[in-house]
């Protein structure tokens, strides 16, 4: 552990009381900096969200070891915490309207931010939905809105109205090559004094998938499913409310083909549960079979065959060379049919439409399975395994080190 100083501190800024979702995003990234540095904490603005209430809740008992919570009432007491100190830490924020006072009095404080994108998941961009007229209303003003709420939000960094990003780490070949030959870094090189750019330095990361594996950690003992949440926030927010008619048939579906594939694999089928779905129903309906929250990593390790329709977590079994199943549904929506169906075609997945008929046979769907992997391993060097065999936790401490210590 490097000599700790009393003046800076590490941590992440959020607006979530689920804090064990915040640490178990990246755990060993942020406990290999408790260690290396000797502190982390939680910065929790929620009271500093615009359009919400104050929330004056105690901090939970539980938590991770030494891992301090602040969560400021206002403006003023969040300056107080961190006078006299330098804050380094990962944003976990939105862009948002109601996150704008946040970002006012982020500036206020001497801050240094970090963004870590080593997910090496397709991206999954905002796009207006021209076809689909019951919800053209719905999506043409969440496009519109998005847009316009980016285009102030840049503005007000480029006036340091708002804090820009210092470091930038990204696992996507591709973004970190656009981002350095974007328009603002063009135009910063010509005029430096400009400082146009949002991320002031960006650097390559292998994504958080990417880890040192025991082989004999690695089986085929389950079968498993990664839920994405069919009544997922992103998904109303384009579409509006979702029929509940539809969500149950959705279920049925799911419950049909899982207990097909049960039969033929002769494996346990356990669903590894967004931790957003709270969904009674969902559980009333797949009551037996077992359900996991916060262990997708694990269970993956565990699987011979993994299902999924739009999760960053499939990342694991790709780096592990599962055998990848995509389901497909018009259940879903537009959305998230749609983005189901494009990252199928990225990752080169075999697919199974749901709600239409299909066969399964166990020696067709075993080939099939082996001739999609073979389409992965461009996708795995491009965006998961960017940086040779560095672990992503062992070169961001040493860039910590090298830019603000």
């Amino acid at each position: 552990m490097v000599k700790k100083d009393k003046k800076i501190e590490f941590g992440i800024l959020t607006c979530s009381n689920d804090y064990e979702q915040n640490l178990n995003l990246n755990k060993e990234i942020y406990t290999k900096i408790q260690k290396e540095f000797g502190n982390f904490c939680i910065l929790n603005l929620t009271n500093l969200k615009l359009f919400q209430k104050k929330d004056f809740s105690k901090t939970p008992n539980y938590i991770f070891s030494n891992i301090k919570i602040y969560k400021p009432h206002n403006g003023q007491e969040l300056k107080a915490i961190f006078q006299n100190k330098k804050f380094i830490a990962f944003n976990n924020l939105g862009k948002s309207f109601s996150f704008f006072k946040i970002y006012f009095y982020l500036k206020k404080i001497n801050l240094k931010q970090i963004l870590l994108m080593n997910i090496g998941y397709p991206q999954n961009k905002t796009s207006l939905d021209l076809k689909n007229k019951s919800i053209f209303f719905t999506s043409a003003f969440f496009f519109l809105r998005k847009k316009f709420i980016y285009y102030i939000f840049r503005i007000l960094t480029i006036l340091e109205i708002f804090p820009k990003i210092d470091v930038y780490f990204e696992s996507k070949k591709n973004i970190v090559k656009a981002v350095k030959s974007g328009l603002s870094s063009q135009i910063e090189k010509l005029l430096p004094f400009t400082k146009l750019s949002y991320f002031r330095k960006v650097y390559i990361i292998n994504s958080r998938a990417f880890k040192i594996i025991k082989k004999n950690n690695i089986s085929n003992r389950y079968l498993c499913f990664i839920d994405s949440n069919f009544c997922a926030l992103d998904r109303v927010l384009r579409e509006g409310k979702i029929n509940n008619k539809d969500k149950k048939l959705y279920y049925y579906y799911l419950k049909k083909l899982f207990f097909e594939l049960q039969k033929i694999f002769k494996k346990k089928m356990i669903i590894c549960v967004h931790p957003k779905n709270n969904d009674k129903i969902f559980y009333s309906y797949f009551k037996k079979f077992t359900i996991r929250k916060y262990e997708t990593s694990k269970i993956i390790t565990k699987s011979a065959i993994v299902l999924f329709h739009d999760s960053s977590a499939i990342t694991d079994a790709i780096l592990q060379k599962k055998n990848i199943i995509s389901l497909n549904s018009e259940l879903l929506g537009n959305y998230l049919n749609k983005s189901t169906k494009l990252y199928s075609k990225i990752l080169g997945t075999h697919s199974i439409e749901l709600d239409k008929n299909y066969q399964l046979n166990k020696t067709e769907l075993i080939k099939k399975l082996n001739i999609t992997k073979k389409k992965m391993n461009f996708y795995v060097k491009n965006n998961l395994k960017s940086d040779g065999n560095r672990l992503g936790k062992d070169k961001i401490v040493d860039i910590i080190k090298k830019e603000f210590l």
